[in-house]
C-alpha cells in the first residue's frame, strides 16, 4: 500500500481529509468546487478512498472465485477490467 492507511475522515470545517491521527491527507481547495456543498462532497469522496479500494479488491476476489467455481460466460470480465483500471488509476497495489 503506497497511500496513508485508512480510515480517513472528511473534516469539512477545515476543508481537509485527515487520517486517524488527525493528520492531513488532502486539502480541498475552495476554488476546486462551485459551492461549499460540492467541496464537502469532494472531501467525503476522498475520505472514502481507502474503503473503496478495499471493496474493489473484495469484489475482484468474489468475481474471480465465482468464475472459477461456476465457469460462467465472460460476463464478469468487463467488470473486472473496470475494477482493476480504477484501482490502477488510484495507484493502489494488489493486496
Amino acid at each position: 500500500m503506497n497511500y496513508t492507511p485508512g480510515p480517513w475522515e472528511a473534516d469539512t470545517n477545515r476543508n481537509h481529509v485527515v487520517d486517524t491521527r488527525g493528520l492531513t491527507v488532502a486539502a480541498i481547495s475552495p476554488g476546486a468546487a462551485r459551492s461549499a456543498e460540492q467541496r464537502d462532497a469532494n472531501a467525503r469522496l476522498i475520505a472514502a478512498a481507502p474503503e473503496l479500494v478495499e471493496a474493489c479488491w473484495d469484489a475482484i476476489s468474489q468475481i474471480e472465485y465465482l468464475h472459477e467455481k461456476f465457469s460462467p460466460t465472460r460476463s464478469g470480465e468487463a467488470v473486472l477490467s473496470r475494477l482493476r483500471a480504477a484501482i490502477a488509476k488510484a495507484g493502489a497495489e494488489c493486496q
